[in-house]
């Protein structure tokens, strides 16, 4: 089956890409990720994901740029619409998953 991977970095890539390849798959990544704040994090995923795609033969499509003011932006109007999503004050990073 050929399957589509939404990738947010490459430590979180490893584990499903190699379990979908070892059963046959065939497997391309996909990158957008406008939410990744702030620059640093997400040229570092970016550049992982870059680094494991080279090492692992990944096809990989990458879509959209560093924008974080049009993502806020988003939010903002989500917000407006729905009610408060989240308080990202309150939303704590996950290093020890992402990093």
């Amino acid at each position: 089956m050929k399957i589509l991977l939404h990738i947010c970095c490459a430590n979180c890539a490893v584990y499903p890409a190699g379990s979908l390849r070892s059963e046959g798959h065939q497997l391309a990544g996909f990158w957008f990720n406008p939410n990744i704040h702030p620059y640093q994090e997400y040229r570092s995923r970016l550049d992982s994901l870059k680094k494991m795609g080279d090492k692992w033969r990944l096809d990989i499509i990458y879509s959209g740029g560093y924008d974080p003011a049009e993502f806020f932006e988003m939010l903002e109007t989500a917000d407006s619409l729905n009610g408060p999503i989240t308080s990202r004050e309150s939303v704590t990073p996950s290093p020890e998953r992402c990093g």
